[in-house]
């Protein structure tokens, strides 16, 4: 099968690569040229105005769908403001703002944990419902309702949120909820289910469940600390 072609409109720049969306000279939306007859499905060069087979026009340049095109901005956004996020927090800002208008849930969590660093816990809040079936929104709602931020404190939903993200994988999530065991935040004390979920996040390497299954007299010889991810 032939590799699907690329060019931009504006200085006819072309690329075969899969992942290149724009003109690397003048950042372009590439279109993407024809590679067979709408005919008789013969092959097409990305020159021929003709089919060298039936003799039928070749099919025009196809622009990307506007939901393509937003997709492809997002993540372009979206990667640009995490690489910058250290050295350019105010234009790392603004990509991510942008790449959350357009839809890329990553970015609308990113901004939400902007906001919330920012003490705009009211904006924090939205960005964290609008991608609540993520592990990660899901713990920073749960550390709203356990602060006290935007509505008023509630250990109960915390709890709710928590366990939701702990259920998915979510280390830290699973470390919170134990806490909430160990000392009957939320829920009445349970010790037992306290060891459960600091397991839960000691066997992904959570170094504080870690330490605090070692308080609680169990044996973490099994159990090796490593870098936290998010779910």
């Amino acid at each position: 099968m032939k590799n699907t072609v690329k060019q931009c409109p504006n200085c006819h720049l072309r690329t075969e690569k899969e992942d290149d969306f724009f003109c690397s000279q003048c950042g372009t939306i590439l279109e993407i040229l024809p590679n067979s007859c709408e005919v008789c499905k013969a092959e097409l060069g990305p020159d021929m105005k003709f089919c060298s087979k039936c003799g039928a026009k070749a099919p025009s340049p196809v622009q990307p769908s506007q939901e393509r095109i937003n997709r492809i901005m997002a993540d372009y956004l979206y990667d640009k403001g995490k690489a910058i996020n250290l050295t350019n927090p105010d234009a790392s800002f603004r990509c991510m703002k942008k790449a959350a208008e357009l839809g890329r849930n990553e970015a609308i969590i990113e901004l939400g944990i902007y906001y919330y660093n920012q003490k705009n816990y009211e904006e924090a809040v939205e960005c964290f419902r609008k991608t609540e079936t993520f592990a990660r929104s899901k713990y920073m709602l749960g550390m709203c309702y356990l602060l006290g931020k935007s509505d008023e404190k509630d250990e109960k939903e915390a709890v709710k949120w928590f366990k939701e993200a702990a259920e998915q994988g979510d280390t830290i999530s699973q470390l919170e909820l134990g806490e909430c065991y160990l000392f009957g935040k939320g829920v009445e004390k349970d010790e037992k289910e306290a060891v459960k979920w600091f397991k839960e996040a000691a066997e992904q390497g959570h170094g504080t469940a870690i330490y605090r299954l070692r308080e609680m007299g169990v044996d973490v010889s099994e159990y090796k600390p490593k870098q936290r991810k998010w779910s």
